[in-house]
């Protein structure tokens, strides 16, 4: 008796550590994904700045000093590796995980080069993505809106001045582009959704073999991705009196849900309650879509949401996903007669009608049928 009682205080007490971790995890990152939109927060060094300004009366000179909010532009915006033959190169002086980057110091240091610069960081490179030293970390180039009378090259052959100034700046984005040997996550969204999702996988390994925990996990992942699909995930793009000065890719949604879907299907499949749990998160996901796209959302957004065609493509993105797991169940539970087989078609009938829109015209009902 005692031997058991040890034993079930010890399953529980593990229970509550990870249901704390979890928690943790959320809040971490949800906090993360605020403070990296800057459509809401843009700095404190930008506010003191437009303080500063609105006291000096001087709107055309802070206009020209300050860091511009993100446009609306900015949600569909490619970035631009600029042309060969244009462009120089800035190689990582060592190697490490990107925990965090400075880049409003760094469009601020750029401007006041002469001539000014323009620097796109390399699209490989993101947030909580690994830098190898000696690779290519950015490319530089002279800002394409300067005067072409007094524009030189960055580092032309021969040109030492070129050399000192390309020298100049990478000293500069080594010191904007702060790295880690370990990977912490810090200000990369996508370090929550990675943690989040390989604790889940690990609850399904033949050592754990611990459902409850992994549906548990998915229950965390969800509210992380809640906030997630509402919010703007735009690159970075730095202007300084309506120049382009730093450009730096981010983590989009599809790549956000796919890091943790696809690890999902491939490991915890087999699972009748784990792929019911994941079925349900996304069509909270594509409900939670659908409003943003009609406006009838009963949480409001705000400046920092997604738009409603931004919304759109993500509910499309979802789409796949469920389409992936509806094969995959197919595959899985190809016995029509089974029980298994029932609790996944009903699952997927629950989501085929949360996420029928009243209005054809606004989203087209879809079938994810298993026979």
């Amino acid at each position: 008796f005692l031997w058991l009682l040890v034993f079930f205080m010890h399953n529980f007490l593990c229970g509550l550590h990870l249901q704390h971790i979890l928690r943790n995890i959320v809040q971490e990152n949800k906090r993360s994904l605020r403070e990296a939109n800057w459509s809401v927060e843009e700095g404190f060094c930008h506010w003191v700045m437009e303080i500063t300004g609105w006291i000096k009366k001087s709107a055309t000179s802070f206009k020209r000093q300050t860091i511009e909010p993100p446009r609306e532009s900015d949600e569909i915006e490619p970035l631009d590796e600029f042309a060969l033959g244009h462009r120089d190169i800035i190689l990582a002086k060592r190697s490490g995980y990107i925990c965090s980057a400075d880049l409003h110091w760094l469009a601020h240091q750029l401007r006041k080069e002469r001539p000014p610069l323009q620097l796109c960081v390399n699209r490989r490179i993101m947030m909580g993505t690994f830098v190898t030293e000696g690779t290519v970390l950015a490319w530089v180039r002279v800002h394409p809106e300067n005067d072409s009378s007094s524009s030189t090259s960055v580092a032309s052959a021969g040109d030492m001045r070129g050399e000192q100034q390309l020298h100049r700046v990478t000293k500069m984005v080594d010191r904007a582009l702060r790295l880690s040997r370990e990977d912490h996550g810090s200000d990369s969204i996508s370090f929550g959704v990675r943690e989040l999702t390989g604790i889940a996988v690990r609850c399904m390994t033949s050592s754990a073999s611990d459902p409850h925990a992994a549906v548990s996990t998915i229950d965390h992942i969800s509210e992380l991705f809640k906030d997630i699909v509402r919010n703007k995930l735009h690159h970075h793009f730095v202007r300084i009196g309506g120049r382009l000065y730093v450009a730096m890719r981010s983590w989009s949604f599809e790549e956000l849900l796919a890091l943790c879907m696809h690890s999902l299907r491939f490991y915890c499949q087999t699972d009748l309650f784990v792929m019911e749990r994941s079925i349900d998160m996304l069509a909270d996901l594509g409900f939670m879509c659908i409003q943003g796209t009609t406006g009838r959302s009963s949480v409001p957004i705000g400046p920092s949401g997604a738009s409603p065609q931004e919304m759109k493509r993500r509910f499309d993105v979802i789409q796949t996903h469920l389409d992936q797991l509806a094969a995959d169940a197919r595959s899985q539970f190809a016995d029509k007669g089974s029980t298994e087989r029932r609790v996944i078609e009903e699952a997927l009938d629950r989501a085929q009608d949360l996420m029928r829109e009243e209005d054809p015209r606004v989203v087209t009902r879809r079938s994810w049928s298993l026979a």
